[in-house]
């Protein structure tokens, strides 16, 4: 996927001054490396598409609130009145940072369809392992 096709199939990023070429093709750098082929076969690009868009959308909230990127508000009280929400059906406890956008949120659903949880090297065997989420 290139920052073109990035941009027809998430048209929320299409305005290219507020994110530039260089922010998507880093972003879909960085996706590429961690949604291989091997596991994701047809489904790679919009893999790599959904992982970069999460990931320019949390870093875009850090940026503005660094509090926002730490999770998702529960409740909040403006004055006398207050609003809160039930997320439950939105979110998944077990999803950490992927609740923090749609984009993570579709990831992590269609990984877990797919068997494709996240892989890490055990440091004891040197070996790539399976993490369960």
């Amino acid at each position: 996927m290139d920052v073109s096709e990035f941009r027809q199939v998430f048209p929320a990023f299409s305005d290219s001054e507020k994110y530039p070429d260089v922010l998507i093709e880093s972003t879909l750098e960085l996706a590429q490396a961690f949604v291989t082929e091997k596991v994701w076969k047809s489904l790679r690009d919009r893999g790599v598409g959904l992982y970069a868009a999460h990931m320019i959308v949390i870093n875009e909230k850090a940026e503005k609130d660094p509090q926002k990127a730490l999770g998702v508000t529960q409740s909040k009280s403006v004055g006398p009145g207050s609003v809160s929400y039930n997320v439950q059906m939105a979110t998944d406890a077990k999803a950490g940072h992927w609740n923090l956008s749609v984009y993570g949120l579709q990831f992590r659903r269609l990984a877990r369809m797919m068997g494709a949880g996240p892989i890490q090297v055990s440091p004891e065997t040197s070996r790539p392992g399976r993490v369960y989420w």
